[in-house]
């Protein structure tokens, strides 16, 4: 699962990135980025990638929390995802807790390229736009942290995804690089509270 992601100040050259020309895009970032929160992303609209602002996770009636991800083994099946439209997010690391000894301890997992999530999109002319990440198992280098992973897009699967086609994780994995992450929330907490004494 995918609760929580980094997106800094970006340029995006889907050329360098995917391999094909939508374009160049500029990301202003939210740096850490958390459910419920709206951000910009790229959406498929007529052949072309277009960048709008949506919000991060879907009220959904009965449900206590927002659905933030989506996963792909059974996206194209279940009514709730009927209706979306394919889109990405751009990101420069997500993070996945893993159980420890003494707790829950979070890492990030960044690569050498800024990481492009597989989202969908909620259309709704009277509401904000909302978006899901897709996730998908995850592979050697993250099941070590967690069993699920953001479905990352590539040159080998950004046409099916640009068609809602059945898609899969890329056969060549990113490398990806691992590290503890420190959430700026955590860290502007334990300002205010050193700024009390």
């Amino acid at each position: 699962m995918c609760g929580r992601f980094v997106q800094n100040s970006v340029a995006y050259d889907t050329r360098v990135q995917l391999g094909s020309d939508y374009g160049q895009f500029e990301f202003e970032g939210l740096g850490e980025v958390f459910p419920s929160q709206s951000l910009d992303l790229l959406l498929w609209k007529n052949d072309s990638l277009q960048q709008q602002t949506a919000q991060w996770g879907k009220a959904v009636e009965g449900l206590a929390r927002p659905v933030i991800n989506a996963r792909l083994e059974t996206l194209y099946e279940k009514p709730l995802f009927r209706g979306v439209q394919p889109a990405l997010v751009v990101a420069n690391a997500w993070v996945e807790w893993r159980q420890e000894v003494g707790g829950k301890r979070a890492f990030q997992f960044r690569s050498d390229n800024l990481l492009s999530m597989a989202t969908v999109v909620w259309q709704d002319a009277a509401a904000t736009q909302q978006f899901a990440i897709v996730t998908c198992r995850a592979n050697s280098a993250v099941r070590p942290y967690h069993h699920r992973m953001p479905l990352l897009l590539s040159s080998e699967n950004i046409e099916a995804w640009r068609y809602w086609a059945l898609i899969e994780q890329s056969s060549k994995p990113c490398p990806l690089t691992v590290s503890e992450f420190v959430s700026t929330a955590s860290r502007l907490k334990d300002d205010r509270q050193q700024n009390l004494f």
